[in-house]
């Protein structure tokens, strides 16, 4: 396996206006990781994750995801990114089954049976409305969803915010269960440090946009 970083973040910076929301963050992520970057609430996590991703342009510097500039990628690359964003957004209308078919029109990658073999590990079943479902649920379904997608990397933005603990930590243990079972790698945010400390092989602390430690 390689060890070339599948992520690199060099000088990252993005002004809102006059404040900086990250400022000159440096990282490079291996394969094969579980990588938490921890932080409060407004201190530039999900800004990070934006640019990193290619939604949000960086006021200097660049990010890399698998070599390639995130201004940039690929439609190849961005098939083997699988992203879970804050607040876990569905629509209430659907059913599992719904979210299933609209995932798969637009991933080529997607494994009905992986997905199935989620929804059975995190108790969900196929015919159950969104709009019912706890918190909770709706972060496994949407975990689900995207690990169904086969991603190589796993890019998770405060995936247990508004979920109570006892959930958190069967989510995120099925989180470093079900990908480590195919050695995918991991990058999430959390405002949790109890969280991040249980399943974490790394853990980077952002305070105000400026990345303050990185810990192993």
């Amino acid at each position: 396996m390689t060890s070339d970083p599948v992520i690199r973040l060099e000088g990252l910076t993005h002004y809102y206006g006059a404040k900086a929301a990250a400022y000159e963050v440096s990282l490079a992520i291996p394969p094969g990781q579980v990588f938490a970057l921890l932080g409060p609430n407004g201190a530039g996590k999900t800004t990070l994750l934006q640019m990193l991703l290619g939604f949000l342009a960086p006021t200097r510097g660049r990010a890399l995801l698998f070599g390639c500039d995130s201004q940039a990628l690929t439609p190849d690359i961005r098939g083997r990114i699988g992203y879970l964003a804050e607040g876990h957004h569905l629509y209430g209308w659907m059913r599992i089954r719904n979210l299933a078919e609209f995932t798969r029109s637009t991933h080529p990658r997607w494994g009905g049976e992986r997905f199935r073999a989620f929804l059975d590990y995190f108790r969900l079943a196929s015919d159950q409305k969104i709009q019912s479902l706890s918190n909770g649920q709706r972060a496994c379904a949407s975990l689900a969803a995207v690990l169904a997608c086969a991603p190589a990397r796993l890019i998770l933005d405060d995936p247990t915010l508004g979920i109570d603990a006892e959930i958190r930590r069967d989510f995120l243990r099925g989180v470093v269960e079900l990908v480590g079972r195919e050695n995918r790698a991991v990058l999430f945010s959390s405002h949790i440090l109890t969280d991040v400390e249980r399943v974490a092989d790394r853990i980077a602390i952002l305070m105000d946009g400026v990345l303050r430690a990185d810990l192993t």
